[in-house]
C-alpha cells in the first residue's frame, strides 16, 4: 500500500468532497432524531451496506477539537459522514495514512493536544480526499486517483443520507454547494514525514 507524505494543505482539501457528498445526495426525509446529527448508508465497493451514525455529542466534540481550523460545524459533519466512504475507496487504490501521521497532522495544523476519535476521522478524510483530488502533489498516481474519485462519485449518487434539521433546513449551505461558506485559510505548516 502507498503511504503518502502528509501535505500542508490538508485543512482545506475536502471542500469539494463536502459539496459532492452533501450537495449531490438526496436527503429524502430529514427526520428529527434526538441526539443524532446525521445518518448515512451506502453500498461499498465490496457490495456490502455500510452505515454511519454521527451523534450530536461526537459532532460537537470534533468541532471543538478542530476549532482552530475555522471549519463550520457543517463541514465537520460532512467529513464525519463521508469518512468511511473516502477511507474505503482510498484503501482500494492502495492509499492509507497511519494514526501516527494523522496525530502529527493534527498537532501541526491544530496544535498539540488530545483529540477525539471523530476529530481524527475528520482529519483523515480531509487528508485522503486531498491526496486523491490532487495526485500531482504525490502520494498516488493520476489513474488511481481518477478511479478513486469516480468511485466516490458513483457511490455517493446512491447514498441514503439523513441530516438533522438543525444542520440542513436551518443552514441551506449544507445542502446547496452553490451557497457554500468560504473555505478556511491555509495555515503555514511543516510536512511530517511518512512511514
Amino acid at each position: 500500500m502507498t503511504t503518502p507524505r502528509i501535505a500542508s494543505r490538508a485543512p482545506r482539501l475536502l471542500t469539494a468532497a463536502a459539496a459532492l457528498l452533501l450537495g449531490a445526495s438526496a436527503l429524502g426525509a430529514c427526520s428529527a432524531q434526538p441526539g443524532i446529527a446525521a445518518t448515512s448508508s451506502y453500498t461499498g465497493l465490496d457490495g456490502a451496506t455500510h452505515s454511519t451514525t454521527i451523534t450530536e455529542k461526537d459532532l460537537q466534540r470534533a468541532a471543538k477539537d478542530l476549532k482552530p481550523l475555522n471549519w463550520p460545524v457543517a463541514k465537520t459533519l460532512t467529513l464525519l459522514v463521508s469518512a468511511d466512504l473516502i477511507e474505503e475507496v482510498s484503501a482500494a487504490q492502495g492509499l492509507t495514512v497511519s494514526d501516527e501521521q494523522i496525530d502529527l497532522l493534527l498537532n501541526d495544523q491544530v496544535g498539540k493536544g488530545e483529540y477525539s476519535a471523530q476529530a481524527r476521522r475528520a482529519m483523515r478524510a480531509t487528508y485522503l480526499y486531498g491526496v486523491i483530488s490532487k495526485p500531482d502533489q504525490g502520494g498516488i498516481d493520476a489513474s488511481r486517483a481518477a478511479q478513486a474519485l469516480s468511485d466516490i462519485k458513483r457511490i455517493n449518487n446512491a447514498v441514503d443520507l439523513e441530516v438533522s434539521p438543525r444542520y440542513s433546513s436551518a443552514r441551506p449551505w449544507i445542502l446547496d454547494p452553490s451557497v457554500a461558506e468560504p473555505g478556511s485559510p491555509e495555515p503555514g505548516a511543516r510536512k511530517p514525514g511518512a512511514r
